[in-house]
């Protein structure tokens, strides 16, 4: 599995695309209460974002992204596998994007 498959960047546009998985490392976007399948944010947009992880669970090891944006809308990214690993290196790669 490429992470590039969950989240790539778009260099020409400066602009990240986010898309609803579920293989490896299952996906979740969302803004407000609805989920949606794919999201097309310009980086210009984000005003900051955070994390918090929750990779010990023992049912579902998972982590979870809040971007705050400049229209004052909010979106949440939520990750979970059952590989801790290999969720670590996925958050370490989107937190590498996002700055």
């Amino acid at each position: 599995m490429e992470f590039a498959d969950i989240i790539e960047l778009e260099v020409s546009s400066n602009a990240l695309v986010i898309k609803k998985i579920e293989d490896e490392i299952n996906s979740i976007i969302r803004i407000g209460d609805k989920d949606i399948e794919e999201l097309k944010i310009k980086r210009d947009a984000i005003l900051y974002f955070t994390c918090f992880e929750n990779l010990k669970n023992p049912i579902k090891p998972e982590f979870t992204i809040f971007l705050y944006l400049l229209n004052n809308q909010n979106i949440e990214l939520v990750f979970e596998s059952e590989k801790e690993n290999l969720l670590r290196e996925f958050e370490e790669y989107i937190k590498l994007i996002l700055i």
